[in-house]
């Protein structure tokens, strides 16, 4: 008698859903989702370039330190809020 976590239950004829034995290349495959993850990581590389070097430029073009706060302050709330 096969015990409850023998996979003889399992249909032969779908093999890649249980067990996955290279998930990651499994995950890759798909194009859609590779795109979704590379354009993921390239847009928060973006965003984690640009946060230290805006207080840089907003001094330059004149805004006071209260200001740059400010706007920096709103980028961290930003990044808190859902959605």
């Amino acid at each position: 008698m096969p015990g409850l976590l023998s996979m003889q239950h399992l249909e032969p004829s779908k093999p890649h859903l249980y067990p996955l034995k290279h998930p990651m290349k499994t995950i890759l495959q798909n194009k859609n989702l590779t795109i979704l993850f590379a354009s993921t990581f390239l847009f928060f590389c973006n965003e984690a370039m640009f946060l230290p070097t805006m207080p840089l430029y907003l001094l330059k073009a004149g805004y006071t330190n209260t200001e740059i706060g400010i706007i920096q302050g709103s980028f961290a709330l930003e990044d808190k809020l859902p959605g």
